[in-house]
C-alpha cells in the first residue's frame, strides 16, 4: 500500500500508522486502479534509526472505510474517514495493536481530511 498520512513525527524505533490511498487527479492517466478492500486498511510501519521503514503487517486493521487523516492522544487514534464523513476513534495497546472497530461520530462536514486533538 502507499502511505497517505503519518500519525506523528517518527523517532527512532517509532511505530507510525498510515492509510492507503485511492486514485485521484493525475493518477487516472497512469492506469491507477482503485482497490476498495485495501483502502479500508490502516497499516503500521516501524521507523528505524536513519529513517529506514519496515511494514508491521500484524498491526494492520480494517477500519471499514477510507482512512485519510490521523490524530493521536493517550493511546487513542482518531481517524477521519472521508467517504463516511465521520471521525472514528480506536484504541491501541502497548504493542501498537488497534482495537477495531471502535466508535465513530459525524465529522460535522463533508469529506473530512484533517483532525487534531485539543
Amino acid at each position: 500500500f502507499s502511505a497517505l498520512a503519518l500519525l506523528a513525527q517518527a523517532a527512532v524505533g517509532e511505530i507510525v500508522y498510515v492509510g492507503s490511498t485511492a486514485c485521484d487527479g493525475d493518477d487516472w492517466g497512469s492506469g491507477c486502479k482503485d482497490r476498495p478492500e485495501a483502502q479500508r486498511v490502516v497499516g503500521a510501519l516501524r521507523v528505524e534509526r536513519g529513517g529506514a521503514m519496515s511494514p508491521l503487517r500484524d498491526l494492520a486493521a480494517d477500519v471499514g472505510s477510507l482512512p485519510v487523516w490521523f490524530a493521536e492522544e493517550g493511546g487513542c487514534l482518531f481517524i477521519t474517514r472521508a467517504d463516511k464523513d465521520d471521525v472514528l476513534a480506536v484504541a491501541y495497546d502497548a504493542d501498537g495493536k488497534i482495537a477495531a472497530p471502535g466508535s465513530s461520530l459525524p465529522a460535522g462536514g463533508r469529506t473530512p481530511v484533517h483532525a487534531s486533538v485539543v
